[in-house]
């Protein structure tokens, strides 16, 4: 079923634009022309096609291969454990317990690690041209990653945390 046979049931009635009050927000603007398309030519959507398989012929090409990734991932595993003990030694007496007294006065709401997955890494790998393992490692940058989540977001808090990142990293912890 054509898109245009299902929109041809619906009334549509073209969007009347509001005027833009002048200072108020200066980085809008009107649109120069519709960023909506209910259809695609053809043509279009042959070359969209041809891109993807192109690129995903390419990746199965270039790059390192599933093994090598798994490999990379499971020594990534390792480092994520190693980061979070890290991490909850340098920050767990900010983090907020789940339930119990003091958890307002608390800036951290949870800290999460997680390694990249096998699959993103031969990926990422393959785009980047990276072919061995070595190579791997020393340039992709977010094979572990952690995410502190705040709770209090202030700044006062928010430097805390980084002060005491920063002690830690002075310290060689």
């Amino acid at each position: 079923m054509q898109i245009s046979s299902i929109i041809s049931n619906f009334n549509l009635q073209p969007i009347q634009r509001q005027s833009v009050q002048m200072g108020r927000y200066s980085n809008l603007a009107p649109l120069r022309q519709d960023t909506v398309s209910f259809g695609a030519k053809k043509k279009d959507v042959e070359e969209v096609n041809v891109k993807k398989k192109d690129m995903n012929e390419g990746d199965m090409n270039k790059g390192i291969n599933h093994n090598t990734a798994m490999r990379i991932h499971n020594d990534a595993k390792v480092t994520t454990n190693y980061l979070e003990r890290q991490l909850n030694k340098i920050l767990g007496d900010l983090v907020r317990p789940k339930t119990g007294k003091g958890s307002l006065s608390m800036p951290i709401e949870v800290i999460k690690c997680r390694p990249k997955s096998a699959k993103s890494i031969r990926e990422k790998a393959g785009s980047l041209k990276l072919y061995t393992e070595k190579e791997v490692k020393e340039g992709i940058t977010d094979i572990v990653g952690a995410r502190i989540v705040m709770a209090d977001a202030s700044v006062k808090q928010v430097d805390n945390v980084i002060n005491r990142l920063a002690e830690a990293v002075r310290k060689d912890q």
